[in-house]
């Protein structure tokens, strides 16, 4: 925009689309109007039926001066770093519900230290998780001695082998390596990457360490529970509904984005109080 000198002269906020269609798409839509060179000096952005006078209308369409927020590749200063957590290609082959854990657990009781919770959406908001097979800091021979482990890892192979997505197939020759691994060693914090719009806050939690998070949530690792703190204030809640991106009538959180871009979570040392909480330390 300013490249080109161009400015919101009108916009529309979010509406839902209508559609006549058997199976209607939950879509939101905007509706933009422009001009170079500045435009009219005041603007009108429109939300539900009402039109409201504006001095200048932003990019994320809010009556504001421009403000440009580009994705990070690393944290900002001292925040920690955010990442996509455990996708697991593997065909079923190492995720259990409780009752096939325990059957599996008959025939194969020495697989049990290779087990632990495993936490996605669905397993966040019922509060039942699952149990996965995490054999990434296994020795190969460790599991190969347990024949029902050696069984899964052999069909979770082959199951790579056989998709069509060049990215899994390539993982075929790392069976005990789930496609995206991200397993902090200390508790740590974890959101949902997708948040409905009428929740005040996006679901997340504090995990322990032995939890897997799955890849529908995003895993802070090294983080101490200031930084939970700070995720789940209004503050930042306010920030990721301007600057986040959105999926339907939902907000998509995204580990370039959030907290690697959040002013807040630029701290310089976070330091332990004697009363065993946390606070955050300028210096």
């Amino acid at each position: 925009m300013e490249d080109f000198e161009i400015s919101i002269d009108f916009a529309r906020r979010p509406l839902a689309r209508e559609s006549r269609g058997k199976r209607s798409a939950d879509a939101r839509c905007v509706i933009i109007g422009f001009s170079a060179s500045g435009g009219p000096s005041t603007k009108i952005v429109c939300e539900e039926d009402e039109g409201v006078s504006a001095r200048n209308i932003n990019p994320c369409l809010p009556n504001a001066p421009n403000v440009f927020v580009s994705g990070r590749t690393s944290p900002s200063r001292g925040a920690p770093p955010m990442g996509v957590g455990n996708k697991p290609p593997d065909g079923g082959n190492y995720l259990f519900t409780f009752e096939e854990e325990r059957e599996f657990l008959l025939r194969e009781p020495g697989a049990e230290k290779f087990l632990r919770p495993f936490v996605g959406a669905r397993e966040f908001f019922t509060g039942r998780p699952r149990r996965c097979l995490f054999l990434g800091g296994a020795d190969f021979d460790e599991p190969r001695e347990l024949p029902e482990i050696l069984k899964r890892v052999v069909a979770a192979r082959l199951f790579r082998l056989g998709s069509r997505r060049p990215a899994t197939g390539r993982f075929a020759e790392k069976p005990l390596k789930f496609h995206a691994e991200n397993a902090p060693e200390s508790p740590y914090p974890a959101l949902l990457r997708v948040t409905g719009s009428s929740r005040e806050r996006a679901p997340m939690g504090f995990l322990a360490a032995n939890v897997v998070a799955g890849d529908s949530m995003l895993v802070v690792s090294g983080a101490a529970l200031f930084h939970f703190a700070v995720l789940a204030s209004l503050l930042h809640m306010t920030w990721m509904r301007a600057f986040r991106g959105r999926l339907k009538s939902g907000y998509r959180y995204s580990k370039r984005g959030g907290l690697r871009q959040f002013p807040p979570a630029e701290l310089r040392k976070v330091g332990k109080r004697g009363d065993g909480g946390l606070g955050a330390e300028d210096s």
